[in-house]
């Protein structure tokens, strides 16, 4: 036998003993494995690992971060934490690439599809803008969606967002600074000097609407002029960025029509109505007009369309009738102080196609008190019409709603139906109605200073054959005792509404204009300081959308052409707020 060296000996026990020793080590490692989730399982101390042998994106190693005894407190570490994946062209993202995205959009615009939220509880992504000048959308999986959205869009270098799934859809947990923070607008005032206008237009932005890619805007001017000194349309152009006059001269319309507002697009044609407060059926009494959106005007008076002298506003939408367009046809609701349910009242004009006729209040089941009719919604299948009455009552004698159906058929609802009180004297009148989350809502009109049910209220009506009504108090919007419920509209899945209120201030107990419905700040508040408004600005007669920016008309008093009178406000809304500040953000 080979005699073996004392030196030989001795690095074989050391090998040995450093054998031993990792054997040791390893033992008491804090590392542990099994198949599936851990918690409320395995028992181990704080900083154990856990390795899932089933494997899964989420769900393969966990750490145990609380309660050094007993099985809970493990969590799951993601391999998302260190997956770092570089997207050129249209993608579809896997599971396995949940983790960093690095978007190149040097070449070309492209679309990154996210992987179905369904079933991936956790599972998140932060993808960042990081090369180019292209648009990079990102788009939740077929029907699903991020927030309240299908897709975003990232423009700009550096922009990022970070997404994660809750089970069902994509929610936004962080924005390094979505293209909506990053090129946010504060509001900017449009003057009476910028437009053209002169002091006495008070009211300028009357129901912003857009047809052929222009902006039309309404005024009310009590000068007797059919030049740029009497009421006009104001119009924005959104491919030039620029404004122009519409005078009455132009139009038609006469020096009485102190009043022009837009209605409604219909046959292609933007139209708009007059108030008038001569009582007369021919071309000096208020009338309505077409406009082609190019050079072609056409006028109808009273006569032509039916309507009687007494009816002095044609669907001017600013407090007491308005417009809209239902199952083929357009329909103007009038404004006339006769109380009265044949031709001489109130009533509404309808024109199918280019036939012109008019329909009484006797026929629609209104009372002779209902001086006037509007605002109009389409819901469900109906077309919803509100009326303007100041009588005391919640049964057939005081303000309603009037519901038709594609069959012809009309329903009245009475406030008493519908839990409103006496004081509700005017119901969905200056365009406050509005289809939000599968529900119409309509403004009531109701000048008691209080903040609950005895008030001015947002009215919920839920289904359109037999539908059920609730109110939303002016307290829970934590509004004003003098505040009315006025313009609506729908932006990004969010209800905005004026609310109109004559108090002297800037803040929140002045007239403010709110938002309802985001996914991540359930109310929201602009106040007139926050918009570019001054004491005597009331909201209320126009809000609209266009060019992708909100538009908010005002009315204003003040004899003045600067911002201290009557102005136009635009601005747009960030979809994501969380990086603006106090300022913007809302209740």
């Amino acid at each position: 036998m080979k005699n073996v060296g004392s030196g030989k000996i001795a690095k074989i026990e050391d090998a040995a003993r450093e054998i031993e020793r990792t054997r040791i080590l390893l033992s008491n490692l804090p590392v542990i494995w099994g198949k599936g989730n851990p918690e409320g399982i395995e028992s181990a101390k704080v900083g154990t690992l856990y390795a899932n042998l089933q494997g899964g994106v989420v769900s393969t190693l966990y750490l145990k971060v609380s309660g050094d005894t007993g099985s809970g407190g493990w969590k799951p570490v993601s391999c998302s934490d260190f997956n770092v994946t570089t997207v050129k062209n249209v993608t579809t993202l896997t599971t396995l690439q949940a983790g960093f995205i690095s978007g190149d959009l040097s070449t070309a615009a492209f679309t990154t599809m996210l992987p179905s939220a369904v079933g991936n509880l956790g599972l998140t992504y932060t993808l960042k803008y990081s090369a180019g000048t292209f648009a990079w959308t990102i788009s939740a999986a077929a029907g699903e969606l991020i927030d309240d959205q299908p897709s975003i869009v990232l423009t700009k270098l550096n922009q990022s967002v970070t997404l994660r799934s809750d089970g069902v859809k994509w929610c936004v947990v962080a924005t390094g600074s979505l293209p909506e923070l990053d090129e946010h607008e504060y509001p900017a005032v449009i003057t009476k000097a910028t437009l053209g206008l002169t002091n006495a237009h008070t009211v300028i932005g009357i129901h912003p609407l857009m047809h052929k890619n222009k902006i039309y805007f309404g005024s009310t001017c009590a000068t007797a002029a059919t030049d740029a000194t009497g009421a006009c349309v104001i119009v924005y152009d959104i491919a030039t960025a620029t404004w122009s006059l519409i005078t009455k001269a132009t139009i038609g319309f006469v020096n009485a029509d102190t009043t022009i507002a837009p209605l409604f697009i219909y046959n292609d044609l933007v139209w708009f109505g007059t108030y008038n407060a001569t009582v007369a059926s021919d071309g000096t009494g208020a009338s309505v007009a077409s406009f082609d959106g190019v050079s072609t005007w056409t006028r109808y008076t009273k006569a032509t369309m039916g309507a009687h002298a007494n009816d002095v506003y044609l669907g001017t939408g600013t407090v007491v009738c308005g417009a809209g367009v239902f199952n083929g046809s357009a329909y103007i609701g009038t404004y006339s102080a006769t109380a009265a349910t044949d031709a001489t009242g109130a009533k509404l004009i309808r024109l199918t196609g280019s036939v012109w006729s008019t329909i009484t209040k006797a026929t629609i089941g209104a009372h002779a008190n209902d001086l006037g009719l509007g605002g109009m919604q389409e819901y469900d299948g109906y077309f919803w019409i509100g009326t303007y009455n100041v009588t005391a009552s919640t049964d057939a004698t005081g303000a309603k709603l009037i519901r038709l159906s594609t069959a012809g058929a009309w329903t009245t609802y009475t406030k008493a139906t519908m839990g409103g009180v006496n004081a509700d004297q005017g119901i969905g009148i200056a365009n406050s109605m509005a289809v939000h989350k599968g529900m119409l809502h309509a403004g009531t009109w109701n000048g008691t200073a209080a903040v609950d049910a005895t008030a001015s209220k947002l009215l919920q009506i839920q289904g359109g054959a037999n539908p059920t009504f609730n109110y939303l108090v002016k307290s829970q919007f934590l509004m004003n005792n003098a505040d009315y419920f006025a313009a609506m509209l729908i932006q990004n899945n969010k209800l905005f509404f004026s609310a109109y209120s004559s108090t002297a201030a800037v803040n929140s107990t002045g007239s403010t204009i709110r938002g309802y419905g985001t996914s991540l700040y359930p109310w929201q508040l602009y106040v007139k300081s926050m918009l570019g408004g001054v004491n005597a600005d009331i909201f209320g007669y126009g809000l609209g959308l266009g060019g992708g920016y909100i538009w908010a008309g005002t009315y204003n008093a003040t004899a003045s052409t600067d911002a201290s009178g009557a102005k136009i406000i635009k601005w747009k809304i960030p979809k994501y707020q969380g990086n603006i500040g106090a300022t913007w953000r809302g209740f």
